[in-house]
């Protein structure tokens, strides 16, 4: 694609030239608009940043759907709460299953 040779070559490297153009127009240029509306084009510097995101969305879907794929009944959690639990005492132990910490919420108490 770099380098054609025969008159397909030319025309689909033209061709892939312009939709990777127009791609990063259509992309940008919107945001561009929008910012400029809304008084943000102080911002415009962060629009460099959003092929990386972009890059990384990408990742993370087609991950998902390989482990959907794989693993349809696992998922991958992040623990929550506002307490911390297994927190060694003064002397140093620490057990998993005790908190010597209060409960926020009453759905903690029981927990």
């Amino acid at each position: 694609m770099l380098s054609p040779v025969t008159p397909l070559d030319v025309a689909l490297s033209t061709l892939w030239c312009s939709l990777a153009i127009a791609g990063v127009i259509s992309l940008v240029l919107p945001l561009a608009l929008g910012m400029r509306r809304r008084g943000l084009a102080r911002f415009r510097r962060q629009l460099a940043y959003l092929p990386a995101w972009l890059m990384m969305l990408s990742i993370a879907a087609w991950r998902a759907l390989y482990q959907l794929w794989r693993r349809p009944f696992h998922r991958e959690k992040t623990q929550h709460g506002l307490t911390t639990r297994g927190v060694p005492d003064a002397d140093g132990s620490a057990d998993p299953f005790v908190s010597s910490e209060q409960p926020l919420f009453d759905q903690e108490a029981g927990a």
